[in-house]
């Protein structure tokens, strides 16, 4: 009996270690675990609200059970009004730059109280390489689980490329790609490590063209793509209702690829305005493409030709944009719609033109109905955002998300029309430049306002110009206020003028304007 019982505690332990060694994480090497100074760093928060310049902080573990029974773990909050792209980086880097070059995983203890995603981004390579960045889905709800980052897939940002190499700097998001939601959030993390081992199963992908639409004949359809070296090895058949499909076995990893139909010969053609994650435009612009990251069997839903959508589900947006007297377009054409989560920075895909020679510049794009977003515009291209405009103090200006327009939801076909650096609902608003006089004039004159204390306007003029005056002119095109200058200092009185924006503009007896400047009378 006393043999037995000591058989049965043995099997009883080999079963909890069996247990300890399924439910354990992957054999890793620790980069930060927050038990001792040596394998703990704070992470400081950017993008994220009241806590944008803050650390994180290590505290008792909540939740001392399953994979992680440890004494200290760390906390990262996201504000209430976080950027989708709020996250936080290791104050003092890695302890060792890490060398993902043979396919190296990041790994990570997370705890959450909903089903989102964690996500990680790669800096500072050594070699001056690309960052790389990648989110992966949790799928635990208030219990610890361990989250590993393949790093031989693509980036989800450009370049697109496998991680490779070594990085001295970790940054870490929640829900990245989801703005602050009105209530702050709290996530736990620990045992920041890096394991050996990548998958290279291959999954399936079952894609769905839908041609009713197509009136033009065609003898075939085929998919053709990074996967297949763009030529004609999958085509697609018609489910008898106008749907063609295919299946295609492939390794995990991103995917460039394309509908043709035979006969006619004609490809899909993309600008890179669609739906963010639809289609993938090469660095010059030269090619766009649809993209597909697999990590798993995909079930793609059925979409129209030269569409992310399905047929007949999209609708139109169409931006229309004025620019007002003094301000005047890029000579070269680079007029941008940018900002938000969609548009991205000057010199994308988003480029308005203004074909018809009238002076307002144009975009139209695609998106479903229920879309909504922030955004701005650019004048000329500029990396450093500089000739973003500038909006500050205007009614459409969301002062949280720098100073942006916000684009409400969409629920058809719609048109936006409004003034480069003005708020307002008509494009009709000027576009003659300044900087008309002769090089001597302009040498010549000095024009300067100055606002004080809400009451009046001053204005300062030195100039050989006779026979000045200025004007005052609102939002809605009326001039309130209007007077003569001469050379020296007048002040004219704004008291009573309703509060809002304001154009100051002085102007030769010619009609040549030679100065303009916005105020904001509050």
């Amino acid at each position: 009996m006393k043999r037995k019982s000591s058989i049965l505690l043995l099997f009883c332990w080999i079963l909890a270690l069996v247990s300890i060694v399924a439910n354990a994480v992957v054999a890793q090497s620790v980069i930060y675990d927050f038990e001792t100074p040596e394998t703990s760093s704070p992470f400081q928060y950017f993008a994220n609200g009241a806590f944008e310049g803050q650390f994180t902080e290590v505290i008792a573990n909540p939740d001392a059970s399953g994979i992680n029974v440890s004494d200290s773990v760390a906390v990262f909050f996201k504000s209430e009004i976080a950027q989708p792209w709020a996250g936080a980086f290791a104050v003092d880097g890695l302890t060792e730059p890490v060398d993902v070059s043979d396919g190296t995983q990041i790994c990570i203890q997370v705890h959450s109280d909903h089903i989102g995603n964690v996500g990680i981004k790669l800096e500072q390579g050594t070699s001056e390489q690309a960052n790389w960045i990648f989110t992966v889905p949790n799928t635990l709800v208030n219990e610890w689980e361990e989250i590993c980052f393949n790093t031989t897939l693509p980036s989800i940002e450009a370049p697109f490329q496998p991680a490779s190499g070594m990085f001295q700097q970790l940054v870490i998001f929640f829900d990245f790609g989801t703005a602050g939601t009105g209530d702050l959030q709290t996530f736990y993390f620990d045992n920041i490590g890096t394991a050996t081992g990548t998958s290279t199963e291959n999954v399936m992908l079952d894609l769905a063209l839908d041609l009713n639409d197509v009136a033009e004949p065609f003898d075939q359809v085929f998919v053709m793509g990074t996967f297949n070296e763009w030529t004609e090895s999958n085509e697609m058949f018609n489910n008898g209702n106008g749907v063609y499909q295919t299946s295609i076995e492939l390794p995990v990893g991103l995917y460039e690829y394309k509908f043709w139909l035979k006969g006619p010969d004609i490809i899909e053609a993309f600008t890179g305005t669609e739906q963010s994650g639809c289609v993938l435009a090469s660095p010059d612009g030269e090619f766009v493409n649809r993209q597909i990251l697999l990590t798993e069997d995909t079930t793609l839903p059925a979409v129209c030709w030269n569409s992310c959508y399905a047929c007949g589900e999209g609708v139109e947006i169409t931006i229309n944009l004025g620019f007002p007297d003094g301000v005047a377009p890029d000579p070269e054409g680079n007029i941008y719609l940018v900002g938000g989560t969609e548009y991205g920075g000057p010199g994308g895909s988003f480029k308005l033109t203004d074909e018809d020679g009238d002076g307002i510049y144009r975009i139209s794009y695609t998106r479903l109905p229920g879309f909504a977003g922030h955004y701005s515009f650019a004048n000329g291209f500029c990396p450093d955002w500089s000739c973003k405009e500038d909006l500050e103090g205007q009614d459409c200006a969301d002062v949280l998300n720098f100073n942006d327009r916000y684009m409400d939801e969409i629920s058809g076909d719609t048109v936006i029309s409004t003034c480069f650096g003005l708020c307002g609902d008509i494009a009709q608003c000027g576009g003659q430049a300044v900087g008309l006089l002769s090089a001597d004039e302009q040498e010549a004159t000095s024009i300067g306002i100055q606002q004080i204390r809400n009451t009046t306007l001053r204005v300062d003029v030195s100039s050989t110009i006779q026979n000045l005056s200025f004007d005052l002119v609102a939002m809605d095109a009326k001039i309130p206020l209007s007077g003569r200058l001469k050379n020296g200092q007048q002040d004219f009185n704004i008291t009573n003028l309703p509060a809002g924006i304001y154009m100051v503009r002085v102007i030769s007896d010619n009609g040549q304007q030679l100065f303009i400047e916005q105020i904001y009378k509050r």
